[in-house]
C-alpha cells in the first residue's frame, strides 16, 4: 500500500485525498507505475493471508522483476519471509513434482 499512496500522493494537490490523485497519471510510465504499485499490493496481501493463516507453501512464479528490491516477492524478501515466518515458496512446477 505504502507504493500506492506515495503514487498518489505525488500526483494529487495537498487538498486532494491521495487515492483520488491515482487517476492523474500524466503518461504510459505513470500509469505503469500505478498498475505495478497495486500489484505488488496485491502481493503483499497473498503473503500476509498466507501467514496468518499458517498455510505450508507459497506456490507463485511471481519473483518480483517487474517492481526490483522494493517487490516483496524479490530473492532478498523471500529470503527473509522464509526464515522469519516459515514462508516455503514453491513454483507450480515444484509443487506438481511432489503430489502424489
Amino acid at each position: 500500500m505504502a507504493q500506492v499512496k506515495a503514487l498518489g500522493l505525488n500526483s494529487a494537490d495537498a487538498q486532494t485525498a491521495w487515492y483520488k490523485g491515482l487517476q492523474n497519471a500524466n503518461d504510459i510510465h505513470q500509469e505503469r507505475a500505478v498498475e505495478r504499485a497495486f500489484g505488488e499490493w496485491a502481493d503483499g496481501d497473498a503473503i500476509a493471508s498466507h501467514i496468518a493463516y499458517g498455510l505450508d507453501i507459497f506456490c507463485s512464479a511471481d519473483v518480483g522483476k517487474s517492481n526490483a528490491s522494493k517487490s516483496v516477492l524479490d530473492p532478498v524478501n523471500r529470503q527473509w519471509l522464509e526464515q522469519t515466518y516459515g514462508v516455503k515458496f514453491m513454483s507450480f512446477e515444484d509443487l506438481l513434482a511432489v503430489l502424489p
